[in-house]
């Protein structure tokens, strides 16, 4: 279970893969966590937001990223696509995308 999530442009994302997705739109996202953390004229990624996330299980800090991927038809900010999320574990993505989704039921 999710102790604290905290947008956090400094933590080590090298290493984390691609975990599973939720259904969003970009301004969701931008309501519950800000602006992304980087913004990119890319093919692959646009929008991305960095996380140090803590689960009540363990006592250790892990990074996870949420990313669009592969949006090459473009959408607006008030599109719900699925957005990516990764992380170094199953378990902490997990984890992170029912609380992104409790989250989103509130909005």
């Amino acid at each position: 279970m999710i102790k604290r999530v905290e947008k956090d442009s400094n933590v080590e994302i090298v290493g984390t893969f691609y975990v599973g997705e939720f259904p969003a739109t970009k301004n969701q996202i931008i309501e519950l966590f800000g602006e992304p953390t980087n913004s990119y004229n890319d093919d692959k990624v646009k929008f991305e937001w960095h996380f140090a996330v803590e689960l009540y299980e363990f006592d250790e800090v892990f990074s996870v990223t949420i990313y669009d991927w592969k949006e090459y038809s473009g959408f607006s900010n008030d599109t719900t696509i699925n957005w990516h999320v990764g992380a170094k574990s199953y378990i902490v993505g997990d984890e992170f995308i029912s609380y992104v989704k409790d989250k989103l039921k509130t909005l």
